[in-house]
């Protein structure tokens, strides 16, 4: 059932969304830690005939509860030179799993896109994942996610 609604609404819409793949973040945390965070800012002001602003942010944070994983993921970029952006776009991506340890886990998200120079207005996606757990060998996994 969920497989045909799957599909069904798949064939009826236009999907026009990028949705991060989230496995690239959120480290895996070791028995004594259970958060991890990384979050960088840079910026950059140059002038020789124009004022060049390079503007940039990351953001990783992880928070393994005992059966939980909550992820938070961000990236902007804006770049201007006078009072035109070359850059100006980026991303934040929030992600809940639940029962992370069983062999099949639901995980929700949701994200929010921007990318002014490329005409992408802004926008705010929303998910939910079936995830299953097809093999487990010591620190590796492979997980087949399913959702919509």
């Amino acid at each position: 059932m969920i497989i045909g609604l799957l599909l069904g609404s798949l064939i009826n819409s236009q999907v026009k969304a990028q949705i991060l793949n989230a496995d690239r973040f959120g480290k895996a945390v070791d028995s004594v830690n259970t958060f991890k965070s990384r979050f960088d800012i840079g910026m950059t002001l140059n002038k020789q005939r124009t004022l060049l602003i390079a503007l940039n942010t990351k953001l990783d944070l992880s928070y393994w509860f005992k059966h939980n994983t909550i992820i938070l993921v961000g990236k902007f970029n804006l770049f201007r030179t006078g009072s035109n952006n070359l850059i100006n776009g980026g991303y934040s991506h929030l992600r809940f799993r639940f029962g992370r340890h069983k062999w099949i886990h639901p995980e929700i998200f949701t994200q929010y896109q921007l990318d002014g120079v490329q005409g992408m207005q802004e926008r705010i996606l929303g998910g939910a994942n079936l995830r299953l757990r097809l093999l487990e060998k010591g620190s590796s996994l492979l997980d087949l996610g399913v959702g919509a």
